[in-house]
């Protein structure tokens, strides 16, 4: 009997009769080719690819979403998250060494970041301080150094930052006695011609207020728009030219043969989430969670799911300490010696001598041999 020819199934199914009006239109919402049929355009995806919030309306039980174009299914493709886990959260000396060479780049990223250290601030609070902000910073004014952070966004509330006194008095003196300096030419904290009034005012009006970290005027050269503040898309950058410096001085380091101070810190999770995650790991191990949570306005349970943690240093402290006396009982002068039992396998059969005392094989009869 002749064999049936099975035929290939088509790439695409077949075409649109004449005049038909039914069309598959473009996936894409914001697609305005109205008048093309994506019934057999090659352009499709399965729908657990799709980011839906950029496509029309699609039917519940849809499996493949068409359309018109390539670059139209990109557009609706969703993004494959990135995800690298928590930030690292450093020690008081990998904070200073950190600042120090943030500080030789970008003078006001540096300052940015004890900044954002010294109050528990994140990133987008930090960079919106005003001088209006501060209370106490003047030696002569008797008050307590503070920082009253007003309403920013929905993560950060209205509340009162105490600050460290030394910082206080180390922030005057860069306001009035010497500006922090970094490497180039104005790479400087405050920028020159920057204006700010930290001491408090002694008439009723009400004062004007400045940002601590202007941002850059589009198109110019370093000319800061002191009525805007800087981005947190430029703070982020000077955490990438700061990882690419620790590289290189973790290269050196290990060419030399020494250790570095961020030898165990991963330095892709070093950014700016970085300062909020270090200062509440610093004060943790000082105070209590209730303290830390009045200070920087976070409640208690995000505090110890996602900033406390514990460091690198720490962490081998904590295994040095816990098995030092599990290591120094195992030695070799505390280690019984005894002798070995000897091993052989007869020479005829191969079965191993299991007992030492076994002087023939108990298959074979044949003598052992001592190894």
């Amino acid at each position: 009997m002749p064999k049936h020819r099975v035929a290939l199934q088509p790439a695409s199914g077949p075409q649109r009769g004449r005049g038909s009006r039914v069309k598959i239109l473009c996936s894409y919402k914001h697609c305005t080719a109205l008048r093309t049929d994506c019934k057999n355009k090659p352009h499709t995806a399965a729908i657990d690819d799709i980011d839906v919030t950029k496509t029309r309306a699609l039917h519940p039980q849809a499996r493949v979403v068409r359309f018109c174009s390539q670059a139209h299914r990109d557009k609706c493709l969703a993004k494959k998250s990135n995800k690298r886990g928590g930030r690292e959260a450093l020690s008081a000396l990998q904070v200073a060494h950190l600042f120090k060479v943030m500080a030789a780049r970008s003078s006001w990223a540096a300052v940015m970041f004890l900044v954002s250290i010294i109050t528990g601030e994140r990133a987008e609070a930090v960079s919106r301080v005003q001088d209006s902000w501060f209370r106490g910073l003047d030696p002569d004014s008797g008050e307590l150094p503070s920082l009253q952070v007003p309403f920013v966004n929905k993560k950060t509330r209205q509340h009162d930052v105490p600050l460290n006194k030394d910082f206080a008095r180390l922030l005057w003196s860069w306001l009035h006695a010497e500006p922090l300096r970094g490497l180039g030419i104005d790479n400087q904290w405050p920028f020159r011609g920057q204006v700010l009034h930290l001491k408090p005012s002694r008439g009723r009006g009400r004062r004007t207020s400045h940002y601590l970290f202007p941002g850059r005027q589009l198109g110019g050269k370093n000319i800061r728009n002191y009525r805007r503040p800087v981005t947190t898309r430029a703070y982020y950058g000077a955490f990438i030219q700061a990882q690419e410096d620790l590289k290189k001085e973790l290269q050196g380091a290990h060419q030399q043969g020494k250790r570095h101070i961020f030898e165990d810190i991963n330095l892709a999770k070093v950014t700016t989430h970085s300062g909020k995650k270090s200062s509440v790991t610093l004060l943790s191990e000082v105070t209590s969670t209730s303290i830390i949570a009045e200070i920087t306005a976070t409640s208690p349970r995000i505090l110890e799911q996602i900033y406390i943690c514990s460091t690198k240093a720490k962490q081998r402290e904590a295994v040095q300490q816990a098995f030092q006396g599990v290591v120094s009982e195992i030695s070799e002068s505390n280690i019984i010696s005894e002798a070995p039992v000897p091993t052989a396998c007869c020479v005829r059969c191969g079965r191993s001598r299991d007992v030492a005392d076994w002087k023939f094989c108990p298959r074979c009869g044949t003598e052992f041999v001592a190894p």
